[in-house]
């Protein structure tokens, strides 16, 4: 389940650009997990935990971004999502099961596999026979999922930033496509992104954080414009050095280097990607 969480702003968050990296590390594994666990307990879609930890199966078959802003504050953590894969153990699978089994909380001693391929076919199971039909064909399906970011940093580029970095870190690990699902209020993101709603499925109340979401399936190679654009982009900055930026410093700018040219926006709200 993918949440964008949002809440009236607590403070006021400088940034001049935002870096989204792929997690390498122990240390930014232990960041990811506890960024996850404070914003949804925050929202109360999480039952807090001894360890403030966010870990659950599907981790062991993910691979974790996060996303830093930078500016005169400093880098501060603003956002992380996960991208879950079908036959892809993790690369950090080690400190994964270290953090577990080290865990003062039985519940995350003791939590067991994954129940099903995906997260989002625990609400959605007809999501299966989509997932099967690609298996069967040796298409790889991916999912981005457990997308969250500060509560009170509330800003269009950070969210479409880390959907767009879960599909280009997908495609980059040879993904055709996926699954996944969305709050029916953010659907539209994820539209623009270049996600479908799943047509025949019903809108359910997605378990435990009692939220009525709507399933979600994309295909790359029926992805147009700049969603398509900026995922391919994104793909092949996360495979040269394991990251990637979006700016919107205009003095920066105005310096060139872009990914793509200043006039290219992905949506309306979407602003310019710079190097740095």
């Amino acid at each position: 389940m993918t949440l964008l969480l949002q809440s009236k702003p607590k403070e006021h968050i400088s940034w001049e650009y935002l870096l989204f990296k792929e997690v390498s590390s122990r240390e930014e594994l232990l960041e990811h997990f506890a960024l996850r666990y404070h914003v949804f307990t925050y929202h109360g879609y999480l039952e807090e935990n001894l360890d403030e930890l966010d870990i659950d199966p599907y981790d062991f078959w993910s691979r974790f971004l996060v996303c830093y802003t930078c500016g005169p504050d400093g880098k501060k953590l603003a956002g992380a999502v996960r991208v879950v894969m079908a036959d892809e153990p993790s690369p950090l699978v080690a400190e994964i099961r270290d953090l577990v089994e080290s865990a003062k909380d039985p519940r995350l001693r003791f939590m067991g596999k994954r129940r099903t391929t995906f997260p989002s076919e625990q609400a959605f199971p007809e999501m299966s026979e989509i997932i099967e039909d690609h298996a069967r064909r040796n298409k790889r399906l991916a999912e981005g999922s457990r997308t969250a970011r500060l509560p009170e940093l509330r800003d269009s580029l950070l969210s479409q930033g880390l959907v767009l970095g879960s599909l280009g870190l997908a495609m980059q690990r040879g993904a055709v496509g996926g699954v996944g699902s969305s709050s029916e209020r953010l659907a539209g993101l994820y539209k623009e992104c270049g996600c479908q709603v799943l047509a025949g499925i019903p809108r359910k109340i997605y378990p435990k954080i009692n939220v009525l979401s709507v399933p979600l399936f994309f295909e790359f190679e029926k992805m147009t414009g700049q969603s398509i654009i900026y995922t391919r982009l994104f793909k092949e900055s996360l495979e040269k050095q394991g990251s990637f930026c979006l700016c919107k410093d205009q003095e920066c700018l105005n310096k060139g280097g872009y990914l793509s040219p200043s006039p290219y926006h992905l949506c309306p709200r979407m602003l310019n990607l710079s190097r740095h």
